[in-house]
């Protein structure tokens, strides 16, 4: 498939160097990840507004990316949505609420997902290595949601793409991701703590697995660069589940995006979880996998043992 938005981190990084990007913790030297951090775990807590008027991208931006989006279409096989049935994430308030309003996947496609496109000025060169505050963004920014399910022994189920979809063919990613619909809002205003949050595991892992986990935590909320700063919602979810579990559980689903499953474990010690043990296991991860293992993935383990050390969870030499 050619390539509509470009993943490579150290042009990323580059691209958008004035940005705080998010760090890694799990290399002797210190890496960055093409992630902004808009709000840390603390985004749970927030409320949302939800207004009615969906979103659509201005004749400027469809025009630009008129070829693009066809070019799309015919590689991914997708099917446009008349329907705006996602959830833009259209600015942040002042005081911390959500701004939220309905956009469609179709437009989508034309913004966040051909930044690279190589026909005229790209997208990304429009934007000038600057990644634009969410309520000037030009680009639909639906909200991403991913999930890391992980059981008493530190076990992480952790999905390979199929090669046969659209977006990270045949990379290894978090248990579940997806993107957040109108239905998992049950009102004009709510909390997220009332959102259908857990909905793209059920129907990705199945109701299997979902069942056996407890309720999820919000981790973070940030913008993925490769994608124009799309906004993505980083949850992790605990349960008492086996491997055997997982595997019953996504023979029973009909989800046609996951190849494989592979696990990923991180010593527990304790309530918690061993520091020097979580760095040698993803280290021997990244090794084991290397370019593979997709970027956000990447952010979401680091989202994880933010919050794990933040939490006094993460347990060093000594204590």
């Amino acid at each position: 498939m050619p390539k509509f938005f470009i993943e490579d981190s150290e042009y990323l990084l580059r691209i958008y160097r004035d940005e705080i990007c998010l760090p890694y913790p799990f290399v002797t030297s210190e890496q960055r990840l093409p992630y902004v951090l808009c709000f840390g775990d603390e985004v749970g807590q927030a409320r949302a507004r939800l207004d009615r008027q969906a979103w659509l991208p201005s004749e400027e931006i469809c025009r630009a990316t008129a070829e693009a989006y066809v070019q799309w279409l015919g590689a991914s096989g997708a099917v446009p949505e008349p329907l705006a049935t996602n959830v833009r994430l259209s600015d942040i308030a002042d005081d911390g609420t959500l701004i939220l309003q309905p956009v469609r996947y179709e437009d989508y496609a034309r913004t966040n997902l051909v930044m690279d496109w190589p026909a005229g000025p790209s997208l990304r060169e429009r934007e000038k290595g600057r990644l634009a505050p969410l309520r000037e963004s030009e680009f639909a920014n639906p909200m991403g949601v991913s999930i890391l399910a992980v059981n008493t022994l530190g076990e992480v189920p952790l999905q390979i793409r199929s090669q046969s979809i659209a977006v990270r063919p045949g990379m290894i990613c978090s248990t579940a991701s997806g993107g957040l619909d109108i239905g998992d809002i049950p009102s004009a205003s709510s909390c997220m703590a009332e959102w259908r949050l857990m909905r793209e595991l059920e129907e990705e892992m199945g109701t299997g697995l979902a069942g056996r986990l407890g309720a999820p935590q919000v981790l973070g909320l940030a913008r993925e660069l490769s994608r124009g700063g799309q906004p993505e919602l980083f949850l992790v979810a605990e349960g008492d589940f086996s491997r055997d579990d997982v595997l019953r559980s996504i023979r029973a689903t009909a989800m046609w995006e996951t190849h494989d499953i592979i696990f990923l474990q991180f010593p527990r010690r304790n309530a918690g979880f061993d520091l020097s043990g979580a760095a040698q296991a993803m280290d021997a991860f990244d090794r084991a996998y290397g370019t593979r293992v997709a970027q956000p993935l990447r952010a979401h383990v680091s989202l994880w043992f933010r919050f794990l050390a933040r939490s006094g969870l993460l347990i060093g030499p000594g204590q």
